[in-house]
């Protein structure tokens, strides 16, 4: 929805004109050392065009209210008009300012407002003001009006009706021309002047021209059109736009404050879980392959008489050979006579013995497990993983050439042991 401001121009007829009642006031100052006692007197108002049947003169008390009041700037002519009623539409109101002793008349500028007040409505007010000075015409120098010839202002008066102000009704003053009388721009010529007595006044005249023939509405008036919609859908989607892009920026700012949050969280969780998995790998190696490291309650010993110096795991192998062969000669041998037994239980005792010796000889030359260095709070790169697991396998394959070593001195000593008793028998 816009709002526009219509200018509409009709044209007028006498019940219109005489609607308007307009309290109207035109005051002109004459910028110079002059008072109101340099005024000769206001002459007669003329209205209409020379030569034309209309042309008329009254004098100023049927039009006007006429007074002067000395300002700083210099004497102001004021003419009131009360409920002016305009029947002509060209009007004009001439004075003149004389010389006086030591008071010459001369002028430098002039100092113009006109208003046009509603009579019911006081509070709206119609006006228009200005200076007139040198800078006014076509030259730029310093001049002084002085001389016969008029210096005539020239304004316009246009009747209005506002109907956006409940039909107020006002009569617009516009400035229109200055036209510039008798001047002095050289100071020799402003002397020559002031010598003479044929040139020693200011005159002045105002002319009114009331423009009766039209008279111009305004009013507002609110459209709601295609363009007018399309402009507000843009503007209501720019604002959209910018809240959005607004959100996104802010959304995005802590979307990647918890990306790096994630980050950070799931470095700490990977190197807890490598921890751990070293931890598990570490203690299956010390378990596997290492002595005296772990706490007895993690492995068994075994309580036979051909090797007790060994902590073997639960279910391994080689504790399931030693029953199956224990249980096979508890089973298949006979029984002997006591002096069979003392013999073979000296055997045994010294095939004990030999066992217990190099058991212990090669616990004494197998060497501990590789240190597995750990460095908490950091990550385990790669090529340490791998350094470590080389290290691993190294030592895995010494136990197990240890291991086949001690299963070969075991599987002789079991075979001579059998071979023995199936002499005896």
């Amino acid at each position: 929805m816009r709002s526009f401001e219509i200018h509409n121009v009709i044209a007028s007829n006498a019940p219109d004109l005489a609607s308007f009642h307009n309290d109207m006031e035109f005051n002109i100052t004459t910028i110079s050392t002059m008072s109101c006692s340099n005024l000769q007197g206001l002459g007669n108002i003329v209205t209409g065009n020379p030569g034309f049947i209309d042309y008329r003169t009254s004098p100023p008390s049927s039009f006007v209210k006429f007074s002067c009041e000395n300002t700083t700037k210099g004497p102001t002519i004021s003419l009131k008009c009360d409920d002016c009623q305009l029947y002509n539409d060209d009007i004009f109101i001439t004075w003149q300012f004389v010389d006086l002793p030591n008071v010459p008349a001369t002028a430098a500028g002039f100092e113009f407002k006109l208003t046009s007040r509603d009579r019911l409505r006081k509070k709206h007010v119609s006006f228009v003001s200005g200076f007139l000075r040198n800078g006014s015409t076509n030259s730029a120098k310093f001049v002084t009006y002085r001389g016969k010839v008029p210096n005539v202002l020239q304004f316009n008066l246009f009747p209005r009706i506002y109907r956006n102000k409940k039909n107020l009704r006002l009569i617009q003053p516009l400035f229109h021309d200055f036209l510039p009388g008798s001047s002095y721009n050289e100071t020799s010529q402003l002397q020559a002047s002031l010598q003479g007595s044929n040139d020693g006044l200011v005159n002045t005249t105002l002319y009114l021209s009331y423009l009766s023939s039209y008279i111009v509405e305004i009013d507002n008036q609110s459209t709601l059109g295609p363009v007018g919609f399309l402009a507000d859908l843009g503007g209501l989607y720019c604002v959209s736009v910018g809240i959005f892009f607004y959100f996104l920026v802010q959304f995005e700012f802590r979307f990647k404050r918890f990306r790096d949050e994630d980050m950070v969280m799931r470095s700490i969780r990977n190197r807890r879980k490598a921890q751990v998995r070293w931890n598990k790998l570490r203690k299956y190696v010390s378990f596997t392959w290492g002595r005296g490291i772990l706490p007895v309650e993690e492995g068994e010993f075994l309580g036979t008489t051909n090797c007790n110096c060994f902590a073997v795991p639960k279910g391994s192998s080689f504790n399931r050979r030693k029953q199956t062969r224990t249980d096979n000669i508890s089973f298949n041998n006979k029984v002997s006579t006591p002096s069979d037994k003392v013999v073979l239980d000296v055997k045994h005792e010294e095939e004990s013995n030999g066992i217990s010796s190099m058991h212990s000889t090669n616990n004494a030359n197998i060497p501990l497990p590789p240190s597995l260095e750990m460095r908490p709070g950091s990550e385990i790169s790669i090529a340490e993983i791998q350094e470590n697991l080389k290290n691993l396998y190294e030592y895995n394959m010494m136990l197990r050439e240890k291991l086949v070593s001690t299963q070969s001195t075991i599987h002789a000593l079991t075979s001579k042991d059998s071979g023995s008793s199936s002499d005896q028998t």
